[in-house]
């Protein structure tokens, strides 16, 4: 009887995102910057319902590697002066390493499976006034982030 051979089933995702908004004004005293960035990853390795697999070794990889920058920055300078500044950052990063349920596998090794994934997310606002009677400024900076790492296996 012939041994099968390995089976490895590999995904990788490297994201990189950068939103910067910069604003300034002097005479009119209205300064406004608004940052929006968006991320959403998913990386999966798997072998999904049903499907029939025979292999010595069978590994499921699942990397990702996320970074994510958001700068608002604003300057109003008047006699009245205001100037908002909003960062906000969406992230969804999934890393998955899944054997879903099917018929039974015919291994002759060792089963591995492994996700992992690195993710970071930076968000900066920030604001400056300058008047001679009145100033208003104000800098929010919001990360949303929902980051997920899974490996699972449904079969026997």
């Amino acid at each position: 009887m012939t041994t099968p051979g390995n089976a490895l089933f590999s995904a990788t995702s490297t994201s990189s995102s950068t939103a910067k908004a910069t604003a300034g004004t002097t005479g009119s005293g209205v300064g406004a910057s608004v940052a929006l960035n968006l991320v959403t990853d998913i990386t999966r390795a798997a072998v999904e319902v049903g499907a029939a697999i025979a292999a010595h070794d069978l590994s499921l990889l699942a990397t990702s590697t996320d970074t994510m920058a958001t700068t608002a920055q604003t300057g109003a300078a008047a006699a009245a002066s205001r100037s908002p500044s909003v960062a906000v950052s969406l992230s969804t990063v999934t890393s998955t390493a899944a054997l879903a349920a099917g018929p039974a596998m015919m291994l002759g090794g060792a089963l591995s499976l492994q996700a992992t994934q690195t993710a970071s997310v930076d968000t900066t606002a920030n604001g400056s006034v300058s008047a001679g009677s009145g100033a208003v400024g104000a800098a929010v900076a919001v990360t949303v982030a929902n980051h997920s790492v899974s490996a699972s296996s449904a079969r026997g």
